[in-house]
């Protein structure tokens, strides 16, 4: 017998006693033909008896689509169309494939219920997606398959069947289809941010992009590019952005990236101040020691420290909203006195005492670093 005339034959077994299965079970069995829709029953239990609830306020009855499979019992996997797998996956009700697998004898050795939903859901999600990305425009003509192994074994009877089926939604209809939609919408996003992006600018220098990258410039935009990623796949995300640059500007507005401790020290009399501080980095990779700049921001300034240069932003207006403790005025009051002297020294601490930059001032600025503060 051909192999297709085989898939046919075991097919019409399988059908057939599912069929008779779920008649003994007393589940209502609705069947659709063609079979177009990756549906071969439409499965519905019995609503529920009189109660306390009028019939206004019933709950609809459990209900599920299955896609059955006939194999070979020396098989134990089943294959089905991608176009059948997206509508099983897409269905806001249960879906499940029900497999049998069929002896040389044409009897039925087991039977597997596939739950479509969790780790299956998100097989299929991300081959779709991966089907997407590669352009693929006939998903019918695409194939997924499933190894008994990702179902449960249900015993050759109605009241497992219909068990199976029970265990398996084990919530209402309302419940389950939020629950299904919530996965579509979120399996395999990172939750610490899925949008990735290609920018580029119109730089003139290393200083510029710099500059820009901790928010003391804005940069000319040349081209902007965002993608979503789920399932390790980057795809073009479909939000609403301007895709004209011309005359467009880009402005960062960096978070700091550590704490620290900013000292000062008059090098002709030896007073000191320290104030705490907050790190903001440019962000960029391998930045080289000549084009080394970040800033040290306090409560009332910023101290912008690079190579060749040291200089102080106030960040903050001094207004009578501000409210600091007399210790800390107390320092920023030393801070400012001893840089208008002569030659001063700046210095940066970590948290746990280490040295990690030292710069002074006399007549030209000087910076050097102390251990690995270049990391930032």
């Amino acid at each position: 017998m051909a192999e297709s005339s085989i898939s046919d034959h075991i097919g019409r077994i399988g059908e057939n006693y599912f069929d008779t299965l779920a008649n003994k079970a007393k589940l209502l069995v609705g069947q659709i033909l063609p079979d177009r829709l990756g549906r071969d029953r439409v499965l519905e239990f019995e609503l529920e008896p009189m109660g306390l609830q009028p019939y206004d306020k019933r709950p609809p009855p459990i209900g599920c689509s299955v896609q059955i499979k006939s194999i070979l019992s020396t098989n134990d996997r089943v294959s089905l169309s991608l176009s059948v797998a997206e509508r099983l996956a897409g269905d806001t009700r249960p879906a499940f494939i029900c497999i049998f697998r069929v002896d040389q004898d044409d009897e039925i050795k087991d039977m597997h219920l596939i739950h479509i939903l969790g780790k299956n859901l998100e097989r299929i999600l991300k081959r779709l997606r991966k089907e997407y990305s590669k352009g693929t425009e006939n998903l019918n003509k695409k194939s997924i398959s499933f190894q008994i192994s990702s179902g449960s074994l249900i015993d050759l009877n109605a009241t497992s069947l219909k068990a199976g089926f029970k265990n398996m939604i084990d919530v209402d209809m309302e419940a389950y289809s939020r629950q299904k939609i919530h996965q579509r919408k979120t399996a395999e996003f990172d939750r610490d941010g899925f949008l990735t992006g290609n920018v580029a600018f119109d730089v003139e220098s290393p200083e510029e992009l710099i500059d820009g990258m901790l928010g003391l410039k804005k940069l000319k935009l040349r081209n902007f590019e965002i993608f979503e990623e789920r399932f390790k796949i980057k795809l073009p995300f479909d939000a609403h952005y301007p895709h004209v640059f011309k005359g467009s500007v880009f402005e960062v507005i960096p978070e700091p990236v550590d704490t620290a401790i900013l000292c000062f020290k008059n090098l002709d009399t030896g007073d000191s101040a320290k104030l705490d501080c907050e790190i903001i980095a440019p962000g960029l990779p391998n930045i080289p020691f000549e084009h080394l700049k970040f800033i040290a921001r306090t409560k009332l300034f910023d101290a912008i420290i690079s190579k060749g240069k040291f200089s102080i932003n106030n960040s903050t207006l001094i207004t009578e909203d501000i409210k600091l403790s007399a210790s800390t005025w107390i320092e920023v009051l030393r801070c400012w006195q001893i840089m208008s002297s002569p030659s001063f020294e700046i210095g940066l601490t970590s948290n746990m005492g280490k040295s990690l930059f030292q710069g002074s001032y006399c007549q030209i600025w000087c910076l050097r670093i102390v251990g690995h503060a270049a990391i930032w």
